[in-house]
């Protein structure tokens, strides 16, 4: 048996079936992290928009194996985006720490997106630590009142 399993496919298993469908992902991915991104300051502004292209980056998958990968990623995705959002909002919250929380999510934007299933659950494990990292530096870096 073939290792491109079309079970549950929306797609054909066409090359070009894959490219649209890819195409079509990509576009709404953007659209989306484009208005959020209308909703937060700089530099958090830019790590949507960017963070929104990654998928693109990946290119077109070509088998329905390549496809069910790239779902995988747009999920982690939406995850990353979401922790951002996060850091965002504390940002908002904390603006003597705006720096701080913006040096992390840079670095969080600089982690790859996972390349398995087998990856994932890590991945998200990191995206629960960064936001509960940010969490409790807000909480413990609160300015005292007198």
């Amino acid at each position: 048996m073939a290792s491109d399993d079309n079970r549950g496919a929306e797609v054909s298993g066409e090359p070009a079936d894959f490219e649209q469908t890819w195409k079509e992902t990509c576009q709404e991915v953007e659209a989306v992290h484009r208005e959020m991104a209308e909703f937060v300051g700089e530099p958090f502004r830019q790590f949507f928009v960017d963070e929104a292209t990654k998928l693109r980056q990946l290119g077109a998958p070509t088998t329905q194996s390549e496809l069910n990968t790239r779902r995988l990623q747009r999920a982690a995705l939406s995850g990353k985006i979401a922790a951002l959002a996060e850091a965002a909002s504390l940002a908002i919250l904390n603006p003597h720490l705006t720096s701080i929380i913006a040096r992390d999510a840079e670095r969080l934007c600089q982690e790859p997106l996972p390349e398995s299933h087998e990856a994932l659950p890590d991945y998200h494990r990191s995206l629960l630590k960064f936001t509960a990292r940010l969490a409790i530096a807000c909480r413990e870096l609160q300015p005292k009142l007198p």
